[in-house]
């Protein structure tokens, strides 16, 4: 995709009129849509599993809840911060937990379990807000996820966080978004918005995410999220799909799916995984033979709901390492966006 093609997509959403989504025939067809986008949430039965690997040491944590880091087109986003107590210097990888919902529903609470799971693993982990659909466009969603990586990294030294290992993690809508973080080459942020600072991320972890809209599967999704119909605005789909930025300077992924997922086929995953490979890029493919998506069918999967996530853990102690011992000096901070983005605390 080239700079001019996501110039023009990026224009032609500040152009559009916002109107349409508030008509009620599109509310309703959305909220068909996503209805059988967000995952059930129930406990897993354990059959089969393979063993998982050693569980970290446990921390005890701080935790900032419902923090304010961004205010933006009428929006404030939050986010719940955990962060490992340590004696000394030491410092700690990070991780961004983004939640699913169809890139229309759901809360930075919605992960706050796994995020503080995390933490108490040794990681700085965040679960965020990200402005939702249909009130805001599509590339105001990977906006607030690129905006979210920068301000952990603007606030590293106050927090414990080694600002060069970050991880992300994100399920469904989310796991779309976190490979987009991984692969796509953000626009130049907005001055003031710690343009200075990168939003790039040392590995993801994506799960039963979509990474291409360019096939006409998802068509229907999200053509009334997008500039118009696919036949002609495939550079919009483009900018949206993970698959169609892979480089060879693409982090670490770790994909994981169900082989009965009906809401996103598992195709998307194996696709990308083999787009990744072909790139060189170490990638990772976890089937979960007989999960749906949201790995909710309990003792039909062949290994439960929790034992993905214990390897999603052994996936970012892998990637980004452990707790430094004596971190580097930190650096300073970059100055505070305009009008005050976020909070003290």
């Amino acid at each position: 995709m080239t700079e001019i093609a996501h110039r023009k997509y990026w224009k032609s959403l500040e152009e559009r009129d916002l109107a349409p989504w508030s008509r009620p025939p599109c509310r309703a067809a959305i909220a068909l849509v996503l209805a059988a986008l967000l995952p059930l949430a129930c406990t897993r039965a354990v059959r089969g599993e393979e063993p998982s690997a050693t569980p970290a040491p446990a921390y005890d944590i701080d935790e900032h809840l419902d923090l304010l880091f961004r205010r933006v087109a009428g929006e404030q986003l939050r986010m719940n911060l955990f962060v490992p107590k340590t004696e000394g210097d030491r410092v700690f990888p990070g991780v961004i937990w983004v939640h699913g919902g169809g890139w229309a529903l759901g809360t930075h609470r919605d992960l706050s379990d796994r995020a503080r799971a995390t933490a108490r693993e040794g990681f700085v982990s965040a679960s965020i807000d990200y402005r939702l659909l249909p009130k805001h466009w599509f590339a105001d969603t990977i906006d607030d996820v690129r905006y979210s990586v920068r301000w952990l990294r603007a606030h590293a030294g106050k927090h414990r966080l080694d600002p060069d290992r970050i991880g992300a993690v994100g399920d469904s809508a989310g796991g779309h978004l976190v490979s987009l973080l991984g692969t796509a080459d953000p626009p130049k942020p907005r001055p003031g918005d710690y343009a200075s600072v990168s939003s790039r991320v040392q590995c993801v972890a994506a799960l039963y995410g979509v990474h291409d809209f360019t096939d006409g599967e998802f068509e229907a999704y999200v053509v009334h999220r997008m500039p118009g119909p696919l036949k002609t605005n495939r550079d919009a789909y483009v900018v949206m799909s993970p698959i169609h930025h892979v480089s060879k300077d693409d982090p670490p992924f770790l994909l994981a799916h169900g082989t009965k997922d009906k809401t996103v086929s598992i195709s998307q995953s194996r696709r990308m995984h083999a787009a990744l490979r072909a790139a060189g890029v170490d990638s990772e493919l976890l089937e979960v033979a007989g999960g749906d998506h949201g790995f909710n069918l309990g003792p039909a999967m062949s290994i439960s709901r929790d034992e993905v996530y214990r390897r999603v853990h052994a996936f970012l102690r892998a990637k980004l390492g452990q707790p430094a011992q004596t971190p580097r000096a930190p650096a300073p901070e970059p100055p505070r966006p305009a009008g005050g983005a976020e909070e003290e605390f």
